[in-house]
């Protein structure tokens, strides 16, 4: 059986804005803000394959970054890592490299983006981390909300 589980299901960087004289500020939720002053966010999206198989991992969020964050040249990424050493073999290459880590534009598309191609369900090994980072703006406004959607598939 297939199964997955979200064990953090939110980021939340409460409000803040970007420093003055600066264009945007970068939000990442491993705990790092730029240029801004949110709260950093430190806990990501713990995904557990708690099925009896290997699954495929896909992620699609809903919506994009002008959407999502809008004003000028907004932007919306994200990566995953594993927690366990292990735990996801056939990770996709996302060859975005910001700030030491490898991030990837956000895909809001239905079909969604295949993260990991054999995600194991081996207690000893069967949990990744997905963060997210996000560019706002100097002149995004308002509350900004997005869902991201995990589909999960019996590995081949």
């Amino acid at each position: 059986m297939v199964s997955i589980n979200f064990s953090d299901d939110s980021i939340d960087w409460i409000s803040g804005s970007v420093d003055s004289g600066k264009t945007y500020a970068w939000l990442y939720s491993n705990g790092t803000v730029a240029n801004g002053n949110w709260t950093n966010e430190t806990t990501g999206f713990n995904i557990t394959n708690i099925g009896s198989v290997n699954a495929t991992l896909k992620l699609a969020a809903g919506d994009t970054a002008a959407n999502f964050i809008g004003g000028s040249n907004p932007n919306y990424t994200w990566n995953m890592s594993e927690i366990e050493v292990g735990s996801c073999s056939g990770v996709v290459n996302l060859n975005n490299a910001i700030g030491g880590y490898i991030y990837a534009t956000v895909n809001d598309s239905s079909q969604g983006t295949l993260f990991c191609s054999n995600f194991s369900y081996n207690d000893n090994y069967d949990e990744v981390r997905l963060d997210i980072g996000v560019k706002v703006p100097y002149d995004a406004e308002g509350v900004k909300a997005d869902t991201i959607t995990a589909t999960a598939a019996v590995a081949s």
